[in-house]
């Protein structure tokens, strides 16, 4: 193989490894994981939905910061300071739950959780749900 080959072969690697390497700190987790989290103390739940999502229905003991919101960052660092800290997050669908982990990640949190399938999947499987 000549030098273009192998130069090649090296930038298509790293292109293929780049997402397993980007959000490393995110674990994607369905329902039932999510659930065992909670269960186990070790874990801060936060839904990242408006604020009348939020109010029509939640996980117990969650607390909520609308990803929607200019301020997001500056008030998730402020309630939740510890970066640290194991996070679980959720929204309707799991999209903007994963965007804000990958915000936070790069606001130097490292243990983040996003809960795939969203609040939809949650009620879907018979979870608790607080009003």
């Amino acid at each position: 193989m000549n030098v273009k080959s192998y130069i090649f072969k090296f930038i298509l690697l790293a292109f293929m490894l780049m997402p397993v390497f980007a959000f490393a700190g995110i674990e994607n987790a369905d329902v039932n994981k999510v659930e065992e989290y909670i269960k186990s103390g070790k874990y801060i739940v936060v839904d990242v939905r408006k604020a009348e999502e939020f109010a029509a229905g939640h996980i117990k003991g969650a607390g909520n910061i609308d990803y929607y919101n200019d301020d997001f960052e500056t008030l998730f660092e402020e309630k939740y300071t510890d970066k640290n800290q194991n996070y679980i997050l959720y929204c309707r669908s799991g999209m903007r739950s994963q965007y804000s982990a990958e915000i936070l990640e790069e606001l130097g949190y490292t243990n983040l959780v996003n809960m795939t399938g969203g609040f939809h999947s949650w009620q879907d499987a018979g979870k608790p749900v607080e009003k």
